[in-house]
């Protein structure tokens, strides 16, 4: 319930602010609203969040003691931790407080870079409604995977540069992303689709039948059995695990219909993406995130490339409204926030993927 009442009161806060965004009482609300979920991470205890006992408090603790900056950052760098969220780790610990000044500095990272990109589209989506998705996917993800979430992040606000084919600046961020967690390179493929979307031998059916075929391939051994057990089970989750073994843990049937849904926003999207010319590029972001969750049951790593992609669905599913007529399109957007808080739901609150659950302050 924390969880929820930090979403709607920072959403709401948000769109307050983006109705007077120009002035500067509506940045003040912003900032407020980014720090909602920012002061309830900082001040959360070290149970919640794998991660959190296993390298982020003892790489707080190892700030605190070391004898020097730079002994500290040949230590983490040793052992595999990205400069960036070493610098990030050793102030945060040493000038912010210990371990709740590396948890603010994470939460920071996180959500300002995502709360400013959604700003911009604040004249075509209900900043509500994309703020609300963002959280429910995304936070209690940020509380464990802390080193990704930055990433992911700084990879989102730096898309608009690839908007306003200002592809310099995207990999300046790409490569500042990339000092937090070694997986942002991956930013390079938004590029390539980019490119791919606008080419004039762009044939989108053909693309879609190879990822259809492809998608049969590498799935034919579990479509049957789940669509049985889903259609026949009140438990269908742990026959997905069953079928789709997955190391990590993370391969869910929630995710799975997540992602798909996402696909299906943008197909029946079609028209109004057509005109404003994104449809191409947002199909196949969304195709491609699907494509590697599915390859998670071969690669655990997977699921952290499809990050990437998914961090795109609070800017991309909302559009779904302009289907709609106008007197339709809150009841709309309130049926998007609702089949979103029933995957957060079932992937946090029964599940507790991230073990974000419950919630307890320190």
């Amino acid at each position: 319930m924390e969880y929820i009442i930090c979403f709607c009161i920072s959403s709401t806060l948000l769109y307050s602010a983006s109705r007077d965004y120009e002035r500067a009482r509506g940045k003040i609300i912003g900032l407020l609203a980014a720090l909602i979920p920012i002061i309830m991470a900082t001040v959360r205890s070290t149970k919640v969040g794998i991660d959190v006992t296993v390298y982020i408090q003892p790489y707080a603790m190892w700030a605190i003691n070391a004898d020097s900056f730079m002994s500290y950052i040949a230590y983490t760098m040793a052992n595999g931790v990205e400069i960036g969220y070493s610098i990030l780790n050793y102030i945060g610990a040493n000038y912010f407080g210990g371990l709740p000044g590396v948890f603010f500095l994470s939460s920071l990272l996180t959500i300002v870079p995502v709360y400013l990109r959604l700003m911009d589209f604040r004249d075509e989506i209900p900043v509500w409604v994309s703020s609300l998705i963002f959280l429910l996917l995304f936070y209690n993800l940020s509380l464990n995977l802390a080193r990704q979430a930055i990433a992911l992040s700084i990879l989102f606000f730096a898309f608009k540069y690839i908007d306003s084919n200002q592809y310099v600046k995207f990999i300046i961020f790409m490569i500042v992303a990339f000092t937090f967690h070694s997986s942002a390179l991956l930013g390079v493929i938004y590029l390539a689709l980019v490119k791919i979307s606008k080419g004039k031998d762009w044939k989108i059916k053909q693309l879609l039948t190879i990822a259809a075929l492809f998608g049969i391939v590498i799935s034919y051994k579990w479509i049957f059995s789940i669509a049985i057990q889903t259609l026949f089970s009140s438990n269908a989750d742990k026959y997905i695990r069953t079928f789709l073994p997955d190391e990590s843990g993370y391969l869910s049937l929630w995710m799975l219909l997540i992602n798909a849904f996402a696909i299906m926003c943008v197909i029946f999207n079609k028209p109004y993406l057509l005109s404003v010319s994104k449809y191409r590029v947002y199909l196949l972001m969304m195709a491609f995130n699907f494509v590697l969750y599915l390859l998670n049951q071969y690669n655990g790593n997977c699921f952290r490339y499809a990050l990437y992609f998914m961090i795109m669905i609070p800017q991309i599913v909302p559009l779904i409204r302009y289907r709609f007529s106008k007197n339709s399109r809150f009841c709309a957007d309130l049926m998007l926030v609702g089949i979103f808080l029933f995957y957060w739901i079932n992937f946090n609150l029964l599940s507790d993927s991230y073990g974000t659950i419950p919630y307890s302050m320190m």
